[in-house]
């Protein structure tokens, strides 16, 4: 199926902010995750070795970081098992922002055959950008203002 757009310019603009929100709202709780944690702050990695909050900055994606370094830091379980959906959203978050970061053909060209939804830009289209910033949110607020 084919779609037709009456108004390229106004997609255009879309996209440029969809971009925008995506990449700002994966910064903003990037660097929450990386400010919740105290300075001299140290977590055994997964061969059981300590290393310190540089290491789990630039190493730990934020799905870990999220996952179990905020649960040590604030004391709470963690989203992802607490809040599935939010996770979800989250997670989304994360898919997206990976694939404007790191953009490949397969990606953004469909060809014949392809699927048109899965590439990046009807990805954006189909994005609940309001919920992806709700689920920014409520993750912050879950678990409280740290650092």
């Amino acid at each position: 199926m084919e779609l037709d757009f009456s108004n390229e310019p106004l997609v255009y603009d879309f996209l440029q902010e969809a971009f925008v929100a995506v990449l700002l709202l994966h910064t903003a709780l990037d660097n929450y995750a990386n400010e919740a944690m105290p300075a001299a702050f140290e977590m055994p990695d997964d061969t059981g070795q300590l290393i310190g909050r540089k290491q789990i900055e630039t190493i730990w994606g934020l799905p870990k970081r999220l996952g179990k370094v905020l649960p040590a830091v604030s004391g709470k379980q963690s989203i992802k098992t607490t809040d599935p959906e939010i996770w979800a959203a989250l997670e989304t978050l994360k898919d997206l922002r990976d694939s404007i970061g790191h953009i490949h053909l397969d990606e953004t060209f469909t060809k014949p055959g392809d699927d048109p939804a899965e590439g990046l830009f009807s990805r954006l289209i189909a994005a609940d950008l309001l919920s992806l910033s709700a689920a920014v949110e409520m993750a912050m607020e879950y678990y409280g203002r740290l650092g």
